[in-house]
């Protein structure tokens, strides 16, 4: 999968089949998932917001009323109503993972503003983890921000973990190159590198970041590989 979607309660309707129906919470919340996923993010927001007048604190609806906040954009009002849903999720005693992933993300959209934001990502990242190790959207972020704070093993071994668990996603196994060349491992990344084009040839990212690697050392300045799967595309 490229990139990092953002994690939802997820159902699937088509929107035309459900335009006509009764306006309750669920089809609204419904409506407005599916709306999110076709990027028409400011109808589901309208969807989101109408299905919380109906049935205000519901913490599905808020968690994905922060999907779409973050689709526009909007990434302060998307962490507070991540917020919401955490905590509404833990008043009734069933603390969930998603919103402190989703809160993580968006906070790290946040950090080219106020640097404390990174660690309020990490954190968030932790809490998911808390909850739900294997919610490796969540390990992977919290690797994208460790690499962020120049902690290039320690966000090898996040990356690592969730490649392991996860090996055919592409995203994953690209960073955990990209944290080996961090750390100056350059044969070890190329090897990661190479093999993932084996098994993934369009995915550009890596293509791009083996020819830099196998740049002449006069040219270090041509070493700028991103990491991938945070929405940092």
């Amino acid at each position: 999968m490229a990139g990092w979607a953002a994690t939802r309660k997820r159902w699937r309707p088509t929107t035309g089949r459900w335009s006509c129906a009764p306006q309750t919470p669920v089809t609204l919340t419904n409506r407005g998932v599916a709306l999110s996923d076709l990027g028409r993010n400011e109808h589901a927001l309208a969807d989101h917001d109408r299905s919380l007048e109906l049935r205000p604190d519901d913490p599905d609806t808020l968690n994905n009323r922060g999907v779409a906040l973050y689709g526009l954009g909007r990434y302060r009002q998307a962490v507070r109503s991540y917020e919401r849903a955490s905590r509404v999720y833990e008043e009734n005693g069933a603390p969930s993972a998603l919103p402190h992933a989703n809160r993580g993300k968006a906070l790290y959209r946040l950090i080219w503003f106020h640097e404390w934001h990174l660690q309020s990502a990490v954190d968030a990242f932790r809490r998911a983890l808390d909850l739900d190790e294997e919610n490796l959207r969540a390990r992977n972020g919290l690797g994208v921000c460790l690499l962020e704070r120049g902690k290039p093993a320690d966000a090898a071994v996040e990356f690592l973990h969730a490649a392991e668990q996860a090996p055919d996603d592409p995203d994953f196994r690209y960073n955990y190159a990209v944290a080996c060349a961090r750390q100056k491992r350059t044969d070890r990344a190329k090897t990661e590198l190479a093999q993932l084009l084996d098994d993934h040839a369009g995915y550009e990212p890596a293509r791009r970041a083996l020819d830099l690697l196998n740049a002449p050392p006069s040219r270090p300045d041509l070493w700028q590989a991103w990491t991938q799967g945070s929405d940092l595309r």
